[in-house]
């Protein structure tokens, strides 16, 4: 099971804490799992999360195909390379 805030009802994750991501793992074998490590100050970061919707929510049938966590690189100090 994915920890963090479930944010919907399709496998969106927030993580907000190291052991969080750190323990993210597709819920069901082949599932796909994508992390969008994002910044809340950056334009691009913030224009690619209604693309990133959009995908999930292609997947309204079958939601056990596909789960998406955000991932905050500014609280998480792990991902601080992501920042560039």
């Amino acid at each position: 099971m994915i920890t963090g805030q479930n944010t919907n009802h399709l496998n969106t994750k927030d993580v907000k804490q190291k052991s969080e991501f750190k323990n993210l793992t597709a819920i069901k074998p082949n599932q796909v799992m994508l992390i969008d490590i994002y910044t809340g100050w950056s334009g691009p970061c913030n224009a690619i999360e209604s693309h990133l919707r959009r995908m999930r929510n292609s997947f309204v049938e079958a939601p056990n195909c596909f789960a998406l966590a955000r991932a905050c690189c500014d609280e998480i100090d792990e991902l601080e390379p992501f920042k560039q």
